[in-house]
């Protein structure tokens, strides 16, 4: 009986592992934390390696039907929102998370341009919705 090849768009049980934890509630979209779970390697391999990982077409659809498969709706992403806010580590993601909240409700406006062409030309800011 000969072995049947495997494509090369075809996941592996450790390119499998690494989506199911990604998109896992501990490690959410942490490509370095989740690479390090499953690989065992240093920081900076994981950091690479996964990098990598997630700029395979077959890689992004797999987690796409994952998260499809999870439900993914506004309760989950307000949780992970609030997580993003709430943590200590990562500053750039916090104060993200902290101006996406601020537009949702509608604590921040921001400027919207638009131009007209009449008889004279006209520039009108309005403020986006």
């Amino acid at each position: 009986m000969s072995k049947q090849k495997k494509s090369k768009n075809e996941l592996n049980e450790k390119e499998k592992l690494f989506c199911q934890i990604y998109i896992s509630e501990e490690f959410f979209c942490n490509w370095v934390k989740s690479y390090l779970q499953v690989y065992k390697c240093s920081y900076n391999t994981a950091k690479t390696e996964a990098n990598k990982l997630l700029t395979k077409p077959y890689i992004l659809e797999y987690i796409d039907s994952l998260l499809e498969d999870m439900a993914l709706n506004d309760q989950r992403v307000d949780k992970e929102l609030a997580k993003m806010i709430i943590q200590d580590k990562d500053y750039t993601a916090k104060i993200n998370g902290i101006k996406e909240y601020n537009k949702l409700k509608w604590r921040i406006t921001e400027k919207l341009e638009a131009n007209f062409k009449f008889d004279k030309e006209i520039k009108v800011k309005l403020p986006a919705k």
